[in-house]
This record gives C-alpha cells, sequence and structure tokens, in this order.
C-alpha cells in the first residue's frame, strides 16, 4: 500500500508541475494575442511613447497625464487601460500564483527565493492594475 501512495505523490507532484507550467504559457499566449489586438487595432498607438511618459514622471510609478496629452500622437488613454488591465489579469496575476510552484519545483530555486518571486510578481499584478 504504501509503494502505490508514492506514486500518487509523485503523479500529483508531476499534474501540479504541469499544470503551473501551462498556466504560464496560457497567460503569456492570452497577453501577447490581448497586446497584438491592441497593436492592429490603433496603428497611431505607440508603446514606446507610453513607457517614456511612465518613466519620465515623478518616481516612475505612478503616470500623471495632463487633458492634453490625450490629443498628443502616441496616447491612447482607452488602449492604455486594456494594455494595463491585460498585463496585471492576464499575465502577471496567474504567473504570480503558480510562481511559488514554478520556482521552487520546476526550477529548483531555494525557499525564500520561490517567496520573493511569488510576492514580487504579485505586486506587479497591483501595481500594472492601479
Amino acid at each position: 500500500r504504501m509503494a502505490g501512495m508514492a506514486d500518487d505523490d509523485r503523479l500529483n507532484g508531476l499534474l501540479l508541475k504541469l499544470g503551473a507550467v501551462l498556466v504560464a504559457i496560457c497567460a503569456a499566449t492570452t497577453f501577447a494575442l490581448v497586446y497584438y489586438t491592441i497593436d492592429e487595432h490603433d496603428e497611431t498607438y505607440d508603446f514606446k511613447v507610453v513607457f517614456m511618459r511612465l518613466t519620465d514622471c515623478g518616481l516612475g510609478l505612478l503616470p500623471t497625464f495632463e487633458p492634453s496629452d490625450i490629443e498628443k500622437p502616441g496616447l491612447n488613454i482607452f488602449l492604455m487601460h486594456i494594455f494595463f488591465m491585460a498585463l496585471a489579469f492576464a499575465l502577471l496575476g496567474p504567473i504570480g500564483a503558480v510562481a511559488y510552484v514554478l520556482a521552487e519545483d520546476v526550477l529548483k530555486l531555494p525557499h525564500s527565493v520561490a517567496k520573493w518571486m511569488h510576492a514580487l510578481i504579485q505586486f506587479g499584478a497591483l501595481a500594472a492594475s492601479i
């Protein structure tokens, strides 16, 4: 009976690792599709301009946009909303949820590193959603 339990534990561990990898792959694919859709939707939208604006404002954490910025080329507030929500909830959230398993069990990183990776990715999802 004990040998059968060990086989079940190995199978469960393998399924857990496979599930975590599949979640990460699906999250990256979903985010790539959203990014491609946004990019195809509006040829004037330039993510380089958006990221330059994000790093140029204050602490670099919270963007400050003036009402006149909406008219500038390369900046579409509605598409930015879609991009950051997809970044938070389609990419970082799911990957953050399985980062602990991926880091500790798949990549064989130390327990403390896995915890920090999980926390930082989840914080990134929170920051992108705000």
